[in-house]
């Protein structure tokens, strides 16, 4: 637990420090002029996210490229390493278990060494703060103050309607301040006596400000921030200059509708408070004083002119939403293989079933959340409304009925924006169901067909394997030449050749058309000599025998038909 809690910290330091950089470098240049609330208001999604470590996660996060990888090619490739790694089994040699008495060695993750790092980071630290603190106490050297001066300070503090806090004096420095974060004192230096009445009452007035906004207390939660993100120095420079805005907002405050004079007074005041160097190490001048922020302090108190309301207002909203967004955690990606959700669309005038869907599997990437909503199926539209062959041929219900499986149409449904899913390789087939196979296209006694047309054996030397009906589903004489596997297919009739063609059951077919409607067909050739519209005479060779299609041996899959109903020829061989 404390292991995540500690990723999570180092997460959100390294998301928020391009926005300290981008604030601190606008605050310097763009936003010079912005007001006092305007300035500590860009701060505050930044705050709250270093104080709140919860992190929102979005697709539309601006990390969220870094995280894409192509799982699929990343998963293949560790499939083929495990399958490619070799498996030593050494049957002679048995596992020597570990003595009773020893106790198993424990090896140290990376993420509990990461935390013992931070909370020995946080130690020292604490240290630090803890020694700077007493070190100042004793050179403060603070002692009561005298009975006026404690009543001024307190007469004072009632004016501006701040709480009361405890008044104390110290020989060490030149100005007041305020001391300590949890339970804060107001310090006065050694020289206030010597003050102009003016002078005291800005003084005063300056530090009774802080205490009515909360400040020491707010100066104490950021001094945590930093223990707790001591390895980014980042937002130890996001909470000095946060230390410097503040003590702006109070010189703001303070001045508000104040004359120029007046203004001018209180820049010079602090000039001479800068040349005291013990002066430094309270928050009335935390920040290092170097001239560069002097000089900006003291153009700030001396110069009125501010960016107008509205478009300081503007400014403030746009930060906030860019900082919002920047700190958007990418959503993790994932890649999952899931089952198909089927949805068959069909013609229901003849149903049809799915066949062997069970074992295909459909691989999704995206986000994690989406895909742990979808309950590792995905959805698949399955279009059976029209019948194809795995060629791209289409098929009809005669071949159907003859146990064809035609190939289906996939569609995926309606799945998350942010997932991606890929078809299987495998493909799907559908065939008719188990009731249309039991009750097949109507069959009928072929024997006046064959007297009408005078009907031939369609091979010289004919020897029947498999009879009409000889399995579920056959509705055709299969004819062999048992001395030749390439045996001329001859015409049974004269006629006229209707149809050419190919599937994947039939193989090679040819279909002839003679009197009265009468057709036959003719399956499984090897090779087709005729061509659609051709005339063709009795005992004609229109192709040879072969095995293509679904055929496990040479030999002419062979029926009649009229009116689209099969008739039985095996009249023609009694």
């Amino acid at each position: 637990m404390l292991e995540h809690g500690v990723i999570r910290l180092i997460e959100i330091s390294i998301m928020i420090s391009p926005l300290i950089l981008i604030l601190l470098a606008l605050r310097r240049k763009v936003f010079r002029k912005l007001g006092k609330t305007a300035r500590l208001l860009l701060w505050v999604p930044l705050l709250l996210q270093l104080a709140i470590p919860i992190q929102r996660t979005s697709m539309y996060s601006p990390y969220q490229k870094l995280t894409t990888i192509p799982l699929a090619d990343s998963f293949a490739e560790t499939v083929e390493q495990i399958e490619a790694a070799p498996m030593i089994i050494s049957p002679t040699q048995d596992v020597l278990p570990l003595p009773q008495d020893r106790p198993t060695p424990q090896n140290w993750t990376w993420g509990e060494g990461l935390v013992m790092i931070w909370i020995l980071g946080m130690v020292i630290m604490t240290g630090v703060n803890v020694i700077a603190r007493v070190k100042l106490k004793k050179r403060l050297g603070l002692q009561p103050c005298s009975h006026d001066l404690c009543e001024e300070a307190v007469r004072q503090m009632e004016i501006n309607r701040c709480l009361r806090i405890p008044v104390r004096q110290s020989m060490s420095i030149h100005s007041c301040a305020i001391y300590g974060n949890l339970v804060p004192q107001l310090v006065l230096g050694a020289d206030f006596e010597e003050r102009t009445q003016v002078q005291r009452r800005m003084m005063l007035d300056h530090e009774c400000l802080h205490v009515k906004y909360g400040h020491p207390w707010f100066l104490g939660f950021i001094q945590l921030l930093e223990i707790v993100y001591w390895f980014n120095p980042l937002v130890r420079l996001m909470m000095n200059q946060l230390r410097l805005d503040l003590e702006y907002f109070i010189d703001e405050k303070l001045l508000e509708n104040k004359p120029q004079k007046e203004r001018i007074d209180y820049a010079n005041l602090l000039l001479s408070f800068s040349a005291d160097h013990d002066q430094s190490a309270l928050q009335c001048l935390n920040s290092k004083r170097t001239r560069k922020r002097l000089k900006e302090r003291m153009g700030w108190i001396v110069n009125k002119k501010r960016t107008p309301w509205l478009l300081a207002a503007g400014i403030v909203v746009i930060c906030a939403g860019v900082s919002v967004g920047m700190m958007l955690k990418p959503d993790a990606q994932s890649g999952w293989e899931m089952t198909m959700k089927l949805t068959l669309i069909q013609n229901e005038a003849t149903p049809v079933e799915l066949v062997n869907t069970d074992e295909i599997k459909v691989w999704c990437e995206g986000s994690k959340k989406a895909l742990e909503s979808m309950g590792m199926e995905v959805p698949v539209t399955v279009r059976a409304e029209s019948w194809i062959a795995a060629n791209g041929e289409a098929m009809t219900l005669t071949d159907m009925q003859r146990g064809a499986e035609s190939l289906a149409q996939l569609e995926f449904g309606e799945i998350p924006e942010s997932v991606t899913c890929f078809m299987p390789e495998d493909r799907i087939f559908v065939k008719l169901t188990s009731d249309q196979l039991l009750q097949p296209y109507p069959v009928a006694d072929g024997a006046d067909a064959v007297a009408r047309i005078e009907a031939i054996s369609p091979v010289e030397n004919p020897e029947i394997t498999c009879r009409w009906g000889c399995y579920a589903g056959h509705q055709a004489l299969d004819i062999t030449d048992p001395d030749n596997k390439q045996a001329p297919i001859l015409a049974i009739a004269a006629g006229t050749v209707n149809t050419t063609g190919f599937n994947q059951i039939d193989g090679n077919y040819i279909i002839l058309d003679h009197v009265d409607g009468i057709q036959s067909f003719y399956g499984h050739l090897g090779e087709i000599q005729v061509e659609e519209g051709d005339a063709v005479e009795q005992g004609q060779t229109i192709g040879i025998m072969g095995m293509t299609g679904r055929a496990t041996g040479p030999h002419v899959h062979f029926y009649l038909i009229q009116n689209e109903t099969a008739l039985d020829p095996s009249s023609l061989f009694q």
